[in-house]
């Protein structure tokens, strides 16, 4: 189970990792924000990203496959964008000035930045995969390393 839950857990963590549940006075820092996340799509990336999470560990981990309503379940629950959204604001308006949002939000409104929002949840996917794949191929000389 925990070779199941591990990697999901993971990018789940790397996705909120900075994320504070304060709330955020309604500037036009934030409104901008909140703009450019809505410019970006990421509700349905935050969706996508997790569904094909989901997908992805079940088809390695077919014996789960039984348990998916209840992942899925929780996942709806906690993981929504209505309990993330707050946190994605904060996390660009700690990261980026008004106008550098303004700006990203400006090549989102591109032709490539429409592209690069609907791919950006199957890029992240492919990186875990290859990060996966690389660290259970080279599996035994970490456990090795970590009973030294």
């Amino acid at each position: 189970m925990k070779k199941f839950l591990m990697p999901l857990l993971l990018l789940l963590l790397i996705q909120t990792s900075q994320a504070q549940t304060a709330t955020t006075e309604k500037t036009s820092h934030y409104r901008a924000a909140e703009e450019m996340l809505g410019t970006m799509d990421r509700e349905k990336m935050t969706n996508n990203i997790m569904e094909q999470m989901l997908n992805t560990q079940l088809k390695s981990n077919p014996m789960f496959e039984a348990k998916r309503g209840a992942m899925e379940a929780f996942f709806k629950k906690y993981m929504n964008w209505q309990s993330l959204k707050e946190d994605y604001i904060k996390i660009y308006m700690d990261e980026f000035s008004e106008a550098e949002i303004k700006n990203i939000t400006a090549f989102y409104r591109t032709a490539t930045g429409k592209k690069l929002a609907e791919k950006a949840g199957i890029l992240a996917i492919k990186g875990s995969e290859i990060g996966q794949q690389r660290v259970m191929s080279h599996m035994p000389e970490l456990q090795e390393m970590l009973r030294n």
